[in-house]
Parts: C-alpha cells; sequence; structure tokens
C-alpha cells in the first residue's frame, strides 16, 4: 500500500525495524563497523557478495557454491566489484562435477539470499610453502679478533 505521498508503507516498516535493531544493538555494544552489524543482523541469510564481504580479501581464488549443489560444483572467485555492503558483480570460473569451463563468467543468482557457502579461501589456508628456508647468515667475528698486528 501506498501513504500520500508515495511511500511504500510495508516497506517503510520493515526498514525501520531492521534500522531499530541496529540502533539497539549499537547503544547496547558500543560502537562497531557496518560489517560487523550485517554479519549479526543477517547471519543466516546472506546473498553472495555479504558473503564474499565477510571473508578475507573477498575470497578472491577461493571456491564459492551454493549449499544445495553437488561436493565438486562450485565457482572460484577472480573479480569482485561491490557497490556496497550487499550489491556488486562477481566474475569466476565454472566448476561442474568436476568439468572446469575454459573462461570467466559473471556468477549467476548472487542475490539469492542463504543459499551460498565458502569451500575455501586462500587468504584463510594458505598453501603449504614448498620454499626451502634461507641459511642463516654466517656470525660476525668477535670485536678485535681479526685485527691485523702491525
Amino acid at each position: 500500500t501506498q501513504s500520500t505521498w508515495g511511500i511504500n508503507i510495508k516497506m517503510a516498516t520493515k526498514t525501520f525495524k531492521i534500522i531499530e535493531k541496529v540502533v539497539e544493538k549499537v547503544v547496547e555494544k558500543g560502537p562497531q563497523t557496518i560489517k560487523d552489524l550485517i554479519k549479526k543482523t543477517h547471519r543466516h541469510d546472506l546473498n553472495l557478495f555479504e558473503t564474499l564481504l565477510n571473508e578475507p580479501q573477498h575470497a578472491l581464488g577461493g571456491r564459492v557454491a551454493k549449499k544445495n549443489w553437488p561436493e565438486n560444483c562450485f565457482w572460484t572467485v577472480q573479480k569482485v566489484a561491490f557497490k556496497d555492503n550487499s550489491h556488486g558483480h562477481a566474475w569466476g570460473v565454472l566448476t561442474w562435477k568436476g568439468q572446469t569451463k575454459p573462461s570467466i563468467k559473471k556468477i549467476e543468482n548472487e542475490y539469492k539470499r542463504g543459499v551460498w557457502k565458502v569451500l575455501d579461501n586462500p587468504a584463510v589456508t594458505p598453501k603449504p610453502s614448498s620454499a626451502v628456508p634461507a641459511p642463516a647468515a654466517p656470525a660476525a667475528p668477535a670485536i678485535g679478533t681479526d685485527a691485523p698486528s702491525s
């Protein structure tokens, strides 16, 4: 229903309730970041962008999938462009039933809430280092032991 000023009353009421919850949390627990407030307010029904926002480096290089997809089906996130905390565009490489598609595509259905999960994130689980540690530098000689004798 519309008010005389053209405001959608149901949407305004819903927005007011969300703002009321956020204000209660700020008053109760003190100042927090917007990321923390979103995480606590909509923990169980995040869209892809809200899910990626909660990940270090936005899960770039990591794998995301819908919760109902088979185990060997996922997107490898290549690029994310946020418009705000819950909107934007995301691109990745799709692997479906073990077959990786050859090109980067826009991730579809990214605004569906409560269906996305992060399978792995290289920023959180770094690859094991295969580099050999550098040899220790030789110890400096004691002062006065290498002085030339004259």
